[in-house]
């Protein structure tokens, strides 16, 4: 390897120090792709979990046991903290975020009150990620 190319390699070791390990070529960008789309996935996954505690929430409300209905509520807010957050990350508006709760709540809720293998399968996925 020449003087050259190997100046450039220094400098281009020493950028990455510099902006934190981020190197500017494609694959930087393509790493953001993804990491946004995680991010959305986790924000669609948090809003879907604050709907499935509410569910669970009302069940055990109606079932007249406090202690699961106040667990269940808890999580629905800590389910909610999550998405708020996340819709931050994402630069999502305020008018935005309360509108794709509405849209979750009316696509969700129906299905996991008929569905009962949905709402588990929902119920262990927000288990798994800890929103539930």
């Amino acid at each position: 390897m020449g003087l050259m190319m190997r100046q450039r390699a220094l400098l281009g070791l020493s950028l990455a120090a510099v902006y934190g390990g981020v190197l500017f070529a494609p694959v930087s960008a393509a790493a953001q792709t993804v990491s946004r789309e995680k991010t959305e996935a986790a924000y669609q996954l948090a809003l879907k979990c604050f709907v499935a505690n509410g569910r669970a929430y009302s069940y055990w409300s109606d079932a007249h046991d406090e202690k699961r209905a106040t667990y269940f509520d808890i999580r629905a807010k800590h389910s909610w903290d999550v998405a708020l957050r996340l819709s931050k990350q994402l630069g999502i508006s305020s008018d935005r975020f309360e509108a794709d709760v509405d849209k979750t709540t009316d696509r969700e809720l129906p299905l996991m009150v008929r569905n009962t293998e949905y709402f588990t399968q929902v119920a262990n996925e927000c288990k798994a990620y800890g929103l539930m």
